[in-house]
């Protein structure tokens, strides 16, 4: 499929709100119109409940997919590090400072802790290894790693 037909799917799916589309069916009623007026999981939870809220939520995750399926890829990438990142890293390097950096994993402690091997390679003091919380790891699927990192004056 052409890069622009993929833009324009992956828009038009984005841009459905099933939220408000499962209030409306289960309900009959239209979440801009009640509570604070935002079409979101929790106006959902709060009008429909978990039923409406557990389909809207897998609808979410789908359209999500969707873009990365008809670009070829798989929904969901293998973990592998962001070296990319490391080498960022290693150009931002200030003198006579010492690096201190996080790995942060959903659902890839090995990624994250192959991080922290080359951090500490790259001579890193004090590297904290930790997972995200749940709502990232929903949101970007298993295998997501990332590194923060920042000189501190020695």
């Amino acid at each position: 499929m052409p890069d622009l037909a993929i833009l324009v799917v992956a828009i038009l799916l984005g841009s459905v709100p099933w939220s408000n589309i499962a209030a409306r069916r289960t309900r009959g009623v239209d979440l801009r119109a009640v509570g604070n007026g935002t079409v979101s999981v929790t106006a959902l939870y709060r009008v429909a409940g978990f039923p409406a809220l557990s389909v809207a939520g897998i609808l979410d995750v789908a359209k999500g997919a969707v873009g990365r399926v008809l670009a070829g890829g798989r929904p969901w990438a293998p973990p592998r590090p962001p070296t990319g990142w490391v080498a960022a890293m290693t150009r931002s390097a200030v003198p006579d400072a010492r690096l201190r950096a996080v790995a942060l994993h959903a659902g890839a402690p090995d990624v994250a802790e192959e991080l922290h091997d080359r951090l500490t390679g790259l001579g890193a003091d004090g590297v904290l290894v930790g997972g995200f919380g749940p709502v990232m790891v929903v949101h970007t699927g298993p295998g997501l790693a990332g590194i923060a990192w920042w000189w501190e004056p020695a």
